[in-house]
């Protein structure tokens, strides 16, 4: 009878040893994929927070654009209106000239 308790003594152990490397490996794989999870979080928040300057940068430059666009539509009017301005001018000049010449007449 001694020996049968001895064989479910060592059979008891075998169990127990292997639980516990089993135990001991969950709990080495438990801690690397906590660090790899808190790796990954910090890596989130910064490509978070890089999201956001891209998004208040994006905007910023949207603005200068159309700030830009307004100021070149802007130009084009005024070179527009002055050319525009020359004509009526020289037809002006064009006109007292023909009236001066008809005075001399």
């Amino acid at each position: 009878m001694q020996n049968s308790s001895l064989n479910t003594m060592t059979d008891l152990d075998l169990v127990i040893t292997s639980l516990q490397s089993k135990i001991e490996k969950l709990i080495l794989l438990h801690k690397t994929h906590e660090e790899e999870n808190t790796k990954l979080l910090f890596e989130k928040n910064k490509d978070i927070n890089t999201i956001e300057w891209q998004d208040r940068r994006i905007k910023e430059l949207e603005k200068l654009n159309f700030e830009i666009q307004d100021s070149a539509r802007l130009s084009v009017e005024r070179s527009s209106d002055s050319s525009e301005n020359k004509e009526k001018i020289n037809k002006l000049v064009n006109e007292i000239d023909e009236c001066l010449a008809l005075l001399n007449k």
